[in-house]
């Protein structure tokens, strides 16, 4: 019901208020990059369907950072975003050899978003966590981001 009340009251004068066309000189550079860090071996339909949220929403730039065992099923399903493999453990879950190359992207991003998809190790909470203690960028924490630092909530002190 109160969706369909929404799309009742939805106005063009509304939409071009909140979304306003974009210029004809810019490029999607222009618009913000964002880097996900998502998906597992099983799970490669999170980094999918957030690089898909990210496009809509009118980010520019969009890289998906995925485990290298799924790379080919991501990319494959991906047109617009750019996406990189990482190093990844025997279950096809990020490695925490994947810090190093994550945390030297992070400064060229606007925001990043860690979790969807990524599943539970020790490795991934350690890479969670170096994440959040190194990032000067606004990060989004989401599903098995989260869960990474439920035990050690202290890491957030001091996070961007």
């Amino acid at each position: 019901m109160k969706a369909e009340w929404i799309a009742r009251r939805t106005s063009a004068a509304l939409l071009q208020r909140n979304f306003p066309p974009r210029a004809a000189d810019t490029h999607k550079g222009d618009y913000g990059r964002v880097l996900l860090i998502c998906g597992a071996q099983g799970y490669t339909g999170a980094p999918v369907l957030a690089a898909q949220a990210a496009l809509r929403s009118g980010s520019g730039l969009i890289y998906v950072a995925v485990p290298e065992k799924i790379y080919p099923i991501v990319a494959g399903k991906l047109d617009a975003q750019i996406v990189v493999p990482m190093p990844c453990d025997e279950e096809g879950r990020f490695s925490v050899l994947a810090l190093p190359k994550l945390l030297q992207m992070l400064p060229r991003m606007d925001a990043c978003l860690i979790g969807p998809g990524l599943g539970r190790s020790f490795e991934l909470d350690q890479l969670v966590q170096g994440l959040i203690q190194h990032s000067r960028v606004p990060l989004v924490l989401d599903a098995d981001g989260l869960n990474a630092v439920a035990g050690h909530i202290d890491v957030l002190r001091g996070a961007a």
